[in-house]
Formats: structure tokens, sequence, C-alpha cells
């Protein structure tokens, strides 16, 4: 499990009682098979990925992603996020962690779980963004509380956007197998305390963070034969790999050209012979 911990050093002791804003939460609401206030890639007819499932953590009802098959074996993915008739989701506080409950099934090691978040403001400028990851080793058949922290740059908050989607480390997004799943309940956004910044493994976290034009992403060598860098969008495809071989053991920064990448949150993945060995995040804002 893998997690950006940046958080904001100060919040007002008035917004720690803040209660969750979000819209059927717990998804207890659904009309034609969506649940409401959320948006599916649900083609109907064609492919239902985004599926009801009655057995919540709290309620009677939980929402399931599952890999599923279109065409001749061809794996199509979950993918369901907060927008509200294409709109995200309306909050008015600087909320500190995205949490809920899941339960997971991924059949391939280079398959993963992702949950994401970006807060924005009223003109839709990303000004908050968390994310977090699950692999195969994370699977569980019991509900299992997640939390993943949001890193915030000053702005005023309108609005929230949450993904969850099964994505795959391969660059031919071929790793994904048909059967694997997600169970999601009692989606919250919320405050936390005592989180602060820890480190991202051999990865330290981006700056500036949000980015323009380039970020720069510290990392260390601890002598790997051959280490790969990958970036990946806010739906866990693959924008960028870099590799490199004999390095030693020391630290290292890369400085990456964003200049023609898209405004969202990035994930930054260190990794040797598909092991991963560290993870951290970045935003780009509106241009």
């Amino acid at each position: 499990m893998k997690k950006s911990l940046l958080l904001p050093a100060i919040f007002f002791s008035a917004a720690l009682s803040a209660q969750n804003p979000l819209l059927n939460p717990s998804f207890e609401n659904w009309t034609n098979g969506n649940p409401d206030n959320w948006t599916t890639n649900n083609v109907i007819g064609f492919t239902v990925p985004i599926q009801q499932n009655n057995t919540g953590h709290t309620g009677s009802k939980a929402v399931a992603g599952f890999v599923t098959q279109v065409g001749i074996n061809t794996p199509f993915p979950p993918l369901l996020t907060s927008q509200d008739n294409g709109n995200p989701q309306p909050v008015s506080q600087l909320y500190t962690n995205l949490s809920f409950y899941y339960k997971l099934s991924l059949s391939n090691t280079s398959e993963f779980f992702m949950a994401s978040v970006v807060i924005s403001d009223a003109a839709q400028n990303g000004i908050g963004a968390g994310v977090i990851e699950f692999f195969n080793s994370s699977n569980t058949s019991t509900y299992t509380l997640a939390n993943a922290p949001i890193t915030y740059t000053p702005g005023v908050p309108a609005g929230a956007n949450i993904m969850f989607v099964i994505s795959d480390t391969t660059a031919s997004g071929t790793g994904i197998q048909i059967g694997s799943n997600f169970i999601v309940d009692d989606v919250s956004l919320n405050f936390a305390s005592g989180l602060g910044e820890t480190s991202h493994d051999l990865l330290s976290a981006p700056f500036p963070n949000p980015a323009s034009g380039i970020v720069n992403i510290p990392f260390r060598s601890e002598g790997q034969a051959r280490l790969e860098m990958l970036v990946l969008d806010q739906i866990g495809r693959e924008v960028r790999r870099i590799e490199y071989s004999g390095l030693a053991a020391n630290q290292y920064k890369e400085v990456l050209d964003i200049s023609a990448y898209a405004t969202g949150l990035y994930t930054v993945r260190l990794q040797t012979d598909g092991k991963v060995l560290g993870q951290t995040s970045f935003m780009i804002g509106k241009q």
C-alpha cells in the first residue's frame, strides 16, 4: 500500500467538526443500475463494470467494480467518479483526508486498485489532491479502512472529484485480468490529525506541488542495476517512463518537463524488475 502523505500545516479547529459533504457516500440509492450522484463507465447493453453490491459495510448496499469482458477476451476496467451530472460534488472545507472501506480481489501482480481525490475551486482549478493504491498483496475479503491524505495549495474549495479505478503497471495495459474486482462503501471526506509528512520509500515529495512547466522528483538509488520511474495520469495510464541503469547508491533528482501535460493528478512510481520501491504524486493546476 502506497500513499501520498504531505498535509497542510494549519487547520481551523472549528473545521474539525464539519460533516462529510459527499452525496450518497454509502451507495444506498441507485437509479437504472447506477449509484445516485456518482458517474460510472457503464454502457447498458454492452458492459456494466460498476454494479450494486448487497453486502454493505454499513447499510444494505455498497458499490462493486469488476473488470469485465468486451469483444474476444478483451478486459474493460471499472471507473467510478463522484461527479454528479458532470460536476464535482460541492465542498466548502479544506478536508484533509479521503477515507473509505474496501474489499479487493486482484488476480495479477501488475494490477492495482487506485482511489484519488481532487479538490477544486469555483473555477474548477485544482487546489488539493490525494491518491492511494493497492496491489494484489492487499487483497482482502473483509472490509478494510483506507485513508488518503490530501495535499493543498492556497485556494477556496468548491468541489471534490473522487475516483475509483482498476489499472495496471504494464506499458501496454495488458496486465488487467477479467474478473478482478473491488467493493467500496462509506466514502468520506474528513479531518485527520497527526499524519504529518512521512517518507515515500525511495521517493521524496515532488516540488513544486502543484507544478507547472517542470516538476522536480527526488529519489534514492540503493545501487540497483536498473531502475524505472513511471508517471501515470489520474486514471492510471502511463504517460512517461524513464529508465536508469548503473546508478550508484546516492540521492538523485529527476527534473521532469510537464509543459505538455494536461491538468490533473499524476502518480509517480519508482520500481525495479516489477517491484514497486516507492510512490508519490503531484498535481498540475489549470493553465
